[in-house]
Protein backbone atom coordinates (compact mmCIF):
# COMPACT_ATOMS: atom_id res chain seq x y z
CA UNK A 1 0.00 0.00 0.00
CA UNK A 2 3.09 2.19 0.88
CA UNK A 3 4.22 2.31 -2.99
CA UNK A 4 0.33 2.74 -4.33
CA UNK A 5 -0.05 5.68 -1.61
CA UNK A 6 3.19 7.35 -3.23
CA UNK A 7 2.17 6.94 -6.16
CA UNK A 8 -1.58 8.31 -5.19
CA UNK A 9 0.67 11.20 -3.92
CA UNK A 10 2.68 11.80 -7.11
CA UNK A 11 -0.29 11.55 -9.32
CA UNK A 12 -2.52 14.41 -7.47
CA UNK A 13 -5.31 11.73 -6.80
CA UNK A 14 -5.43 10.97 -3.83
CA UNK A 15 -7.99 7.74 -3.34
CA UNK A 16 -9.89 8.06 0.21
CA UNK A 17 -11.88 5.12 -0.59
CA UNK A 18 -8.96 2.92 -1.15
CA UNK A 19 -7.60 4.04 2.30
CA UNK A 20 -10.68 3.47 4.26
CA UNK A 21 -10.45 -0.19 3.51
CA UNK A 22 -6.74 -0.66 3.74
CA UNK A 23 -6.77 0.56 7.28
CA UNK A 24 -10.18 -0.41 8.78
CA UNK A 25 -8.88 0.86 12.37
CA UNK A 26 -9.03 4.71 11.52
CA UNK A 27 -11.46 4.28 8.18
CA UNK A 28 -13.86 7.26 9.71
CA UNK A 29 -10.76 9.81 8.89
CA UNK A 30 -11.35 8.82 5.25
CA UNK A 31 -15.50 8.06 5.19
CA UNK A 32 -16.98 10.91 3.62
CA UNK A 33 -14.31 13.41 2.95
CA UNK A 34 -11.86 14.73 0.20
CA UNK A 35 -8.47 15.03 0.00
CA UNK A 36 -7.40 18.61 0.32
CA UNK A 37 -4.09 20.30 -1.17
CA UNK A 38 -1.20 17.98 -1.50
CA UNK A 39 1.80 19.22 0.01
CA UNK A 40 5.30 18.09 -1.18
CA UNK A 41 8.54 19.24 0.91
CA UNK A 42 11.51 19.39 0.10
CA UNK A 43 13.02 16.25 2.21
CA UNK A 44 10.32 14.01 0.39
CA UNK A 45 7.52 14.49 3.35
CA UNK A 46 4.20 14.51 1.38
CA UNK A 47 0.74 15.14 3.14
CA UNK A 48 -2.50 15.93 2.57
CA UNK A 49 -5.18 17.81 4.72
CA UNK A 50 -8.31 15.52 5.40
CA UNK A 51 -11.66 17.43 4.77
CA UNK A 52 -14.26 16.56 6.50
CA UNK A 53 -14.64 14.31 9.42
CA UNK A 54 -12.38 12.94 11.79
CA UNK A 55 -11.18 12.50 15.60
CA UNK A 56 -9.82 15.58 15.65
CA UNK A 57 -9.82 18.31 13.08
CA UNK A 58 -7.72 19.39 11.56
CA UNK A 59 -5.90 16.43 10.04
CA UNK A 60 -3.28 15.52 7.65
CA UNK A 61 -2.43 12.31 6.35
CA UNK A 62 1.03 11.79 4.87
CA UNK A 63 3.82 9.71 3.42
CA UNK A 64 7.08 9.86 5.23
CA UNK A 65 10.33 8.69 2.85
CA UNK A 66 13.26 6.80 4.78
CA UNK A 67 15.32 9.22 6.54
CA UNK A 68 15.81 11.46 9.87
CA UNK A 69 13.40 13.67 11.12
CA UNK A 70 13.27 16.29 13.83
CA UNK A 71 9.52 18.66 13.79
CA UNK A 72 8.76 21.16 16.12
CA UNK A 73 4.93 21.37 16.13
CA UNK A 74 4.76 24.78 17.52
CA UNK A 75 1.51 26.08 19.47
CA UNK A 76 -0.35 22.99 18.60
CA UNK A 77 -0.51 19.47 20.52
CA UNK A 78 -0.38 16.76 17.66
CA UNK A 79 -1.29 12.79 17.84
CA UNK A 80 0.32 10.97 15.54
CA UNK A 81 -1.60 7.18 14.02
CA UNK A 82 0.85 5.10 12.32
CA UNK A 83 -0.43 3.33 9.66
CA UNK A 84 2.05 1.43 7.72
CA UNK A 85 5.54 1.15 7.22
CA UNK A 86 8.97 0.85 9.41
CA UNK A 87 9.61 3.72 12.36
CA UNK A 88 11.15 4.40 15.43
CA UNK A 89 9.33 8.06 17.45
CA UNK A 90 9.65 10.07 20.46
CA UNK A 91 9.27 13.38 21.55
CA UNK A 92 11.95 15.42 23.03
CA UNK A 93 14.19 14.36 25.02
CA UNK A 94 12.44 10.97 25.29
CA UNK A 95 13.61 7.64 23.54
CA UNK A 96 12.28 6.67 20.42
CA UNK A 97 10.06 3.30 20.25
CA UNK A 98 8.53 1.19 17.51
CA UNK A 99 5.07 1.78 17.01
CA UNK A 100 2.47 -1.32 15.80
CA UNK A 101 0.06 -0.34 13.26
CA UNK A 102 -2.88 1.77 14.34
CA UNK A 103 -0.25 3.11 17.75
CA UNK A 104 -0.82 6.44 18.29
CA UNK A 105 1.95 8.98 19.87
CA UNK A 106 0.83 11.85 21.50
CA UNK A 107 3.22 15.08 21.17
CA UNK A 108 2.68 18.32 23.56
CA UNK A 109 2.66 21.64 22.42
CA UNK A 110 6.26 23.19 21.43
CA UNK A 111 8.09 19.80 21.71
CA UNK A 112 9.89 18.41 18.69
CA UNK A 113 8.65 15.12 16.93
CA UNK A 114 11.62 12.62 15.92
CA UNK A 115 11.35 10.35 13.67
CA UNK A 116 13.66 7.66 12.66
CA UNK A 117 12.21 6.33 9.70
CA UNK A 118 13.42 2.60 8.22
CA UNK A 119 10.76 2.04 5.54
CA UNK A 120 8.23 4.65 3.57
CA UNK A 121 5.65 5.46 6.34
CA UNK A 122 2.00 6.33 6.17
CA UNK A 123 0.60 7.88 9.18
CA UNK A 124 -2.63 10.26 10.24
CA UNK A 125 -1.70 13.26 12.39
CA UNK A 126 -4.51 15.65 14.57
CA UNK A 127 -3.72 19.12 15.23
CA UNK A 128 -5.37 20.61 18.48
CA UNK A 129 -4.65 24.32 18.76
CA UNK A 130 -3.83 25.05 22.72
Amino acid sequence: MDAKVKQMFSNENIDFKALAEAFPGIKEYFQGTNPGKINRYDNGVMSTSIEGQGKESPSTFGYLPVGEFVFNVGGNQETMHFLSGKIDWGFGKNPTIRPNQYDILLIPAGEDLNLNVKEPTLYVCDYVKQ
